[in-house]
């Protein structure tokens, strides 16, 4: 029985793996399709679509889409798979459970122009 090997691509030094790189851009990317979805009753619900995956709302996730857009236009995929890998890596494990938050996704992860609080250290003296 013939093994099938994952093709690799060999980008920069980084090796990516074209099979996983097209399930994770699929997972994340693409809207997610169900049929026959079966509610508790026994009823069948037919086809569903919802929204892409990385279309959630939440800290970090708007931040998360545009930067994959520019990703994109500037052809870096293997980028753009570190990324996803960090997304499913964070999905199996998340950090309730030990596992590491994405970079795109954590408290940090805007752009540093950005001010979260301002405070006031100089002493005002009324006369």
């Amino acid at each position: 029985m013939a093994q099938r090997q994952a093709k690799r691509v060999k980008t920069e030094d980084a090796v990516v793996d074209e099979e996983d790189y097209t399930q994770l851009r699929r997972h994340y990317l693409e809207r997610v399709v169900t049929s026959n979805a079966e509610l508790a009753m026994g009823q069948r619900l037919r086809r569903q679509i919802r929204p892409p995956r990385i279309e959630q709302e939440g800290p970090g996730w708007r931040e998360l889409r545009k930067r994959i857009k520019t990703l994109e236009k500037a052809q870096a995929h293997q980028e753009i798979y570190r990324l996803l890998r960090q997304l499913r890596d964070w999905e199996l494990r998340p950090p309730g459970l030990g596992g590491k938050m994405p970079e795109a996704l954590s408290s940090n992860a805007g752009t540093t122009d950005e001010v979260a609080e301002l405070i006031d250290i100089v002493e005002t003296t009324i006369v």
